[in-house]
């Protein structure tokens, strides 16, 4: 064997030995200039690419501008981070207010598609439709897109359609699974959105479908990861007093004047629980405390006002305050409540006005549908009552509630 090795070795001739010395001197020369080639090739590759994606930052952010209401903020800047699927990249979008938000951008190679994943802060209502649609296709293309689910279920929530948020979320929740493991983490997020908020939210959706079990459950569930949460307390407290239990919420309002005994989210709370308890004085005096409180939220306290009002047979009264509340901010949920304070006028075709003056802007809006029919049903027109109430419970809406049983608080 060792004789064979060593006849192999002398089979190589010392002139093929000499072109493979010389071979191997050239060797880093080829290699040299093989990759000189192959950064010359990237670069273009690269070039090529960059400004592809530079083009598509300047066109997502026209369309985004072009897009927003003229009193919205302006993005300034995006940064592509990936590509999701051909087609769909997912940036970071920088806006003159300093807040910052993912953007999906879309693009077919010639019409580019720019999406917020934080509608709330630069859509208007009446986009919400197309909003939607627009993410329902990201969804449609990649169904286990958490990013995706969850601006669905933000752009949902605050265009009234608790439900189609309640999904979304809840599909969110069960793609990441990480939430159900992470509860010691409060600061952990699903798509840029905490846990805790999340869950709020999702609680908060419920509450308004008058699904309390359901909403109580998930804001416990909050309050679990971040038991000082005033939004999470006052939330629940609301719901339990809406059930007509106010003396089982007081456990959770006191949480609250742990915290801040006079902060316009506590006032609020109390105000609530005494028009539960039909103290009618109080429950003013505070309403009318926190408004002057807190600016930044009066629309909101002068609704609640307006639905105290309303309440305690009062709709003259109740129809000033929503009026007020809706030339600071146009919202369905104001709308719907001006419906019914013309309806409780007897003000049937400016109720209707209002009405759908709320589908216009929030076209999901359960409640709404359920107190068209109720209309419908006081003037006889049963049919149309039907449809709607019908339509209502279609969209989740529960109305009324009255069962106690199985839930914690």
């Amino acid at each position: 064997m060792a004789s064979k090795q060593n006849r192999t070795k002398k089979a190589i001739s010392p002139v093929r030995l000499k072109i493979f010395r010389r071979e191997f001197r050239l060797l880093p020369a080829i290699i040299a200039s093989s990759l000189i080639l192959v950064f010359l090739s990237v670069s273009i590759l690269y070039s090529s690419f960059g400004n592809e994606v530079g083009r598509l930052q300047r066109q997502a952010i026209e369309v985004l501008n072009h897009d927003l209401a003229l009193n919205q903020p302006v993005c300034t800047s995006l940064t592509i981070e990936a590509l999701i699927i051909p087609g769909l990249y997912r940036a970071a979008g920088a806006w003159e207010d300093g807040s910052q938000h993912i953007v999906f951008i879309r693009t077919d190679g010639k019409r580019v598609q720019a999406i917020v994943e934080s509608p709330q802060k630069v859509f208007t209502s009446d986009r919400y439709t197309t909003n939607l649609e627009s993410l329902q296709r990201i969804v449609d293309l990649n169904p286990e897109s958490i990013s995706g689910h969850t601006a669905l279920g933000l752009t949902a929530y605050y265009s009234s359609d608790f439900q189609t948020a309640i999904t979304h979320f809840e599909t969110a929740f069960n793609l990441d699974l990480r939430s159900h493991h992470h509860a010691e983490n409060t600061n952990y997020s699903i798509s840029g959105l905490p846990v805790q908020a999340m869950m709020l939210l999702t609680g908060v959706s419920y509450g308004m479908l008058d699904q309390y079990n359901s909403a109580l459950e998930y804001l416990n569930q909050s309050l679990e990861l971040v038991p000082t949460s005033s939004s999470a307390l006052f939330a629940k407290s609301l719901f339990i007093c809406e059930m007509g239990s106010p003396e089982l919420a007081k456990p959770t309002i006191e949480l609250l004047m742990t915290q801040s005994s006079d902060s316009p989210t506590t006032l609020h709370a109390l105000s609530l629980y005494h028009r539960a308890k039909n103290n009618r004085k109080p429950c003013l005096e505070l309403l009318n405390r926190v408004i002057d409180l807190d600016e930044g939220q009066t629309a909101s306290y002068l609704a609640t006002k307006s639905e105290t009002l309303l309440e305690w047979g009062q709709p003259e009264a109740a129809l000033k305050a929503i009026e007020q509340a809706l030339m600071i901010t146009k919202d369905p949920q104001f709308y719907v409540l001006l419906g019914r304070c013309y309806v409780a006028q007897e003000k049937y075709t400016a109720a209707e006005l209002s009405f759908k003056q709320a589908f216009n802007m929030a076209p999901n809006y359960a409640e709404g549908y359920y107190e068209l029919g109720k209309m419908y049903e006081k003037l006889g027109r049963l049919e149309f009552a039907q449809d709607n109430i019908a339509h209502s419970r279609e969209l989740g809406f529960r109305h009324p509630f009255t069962q106690l049983a199985h839930v914690s608080f």
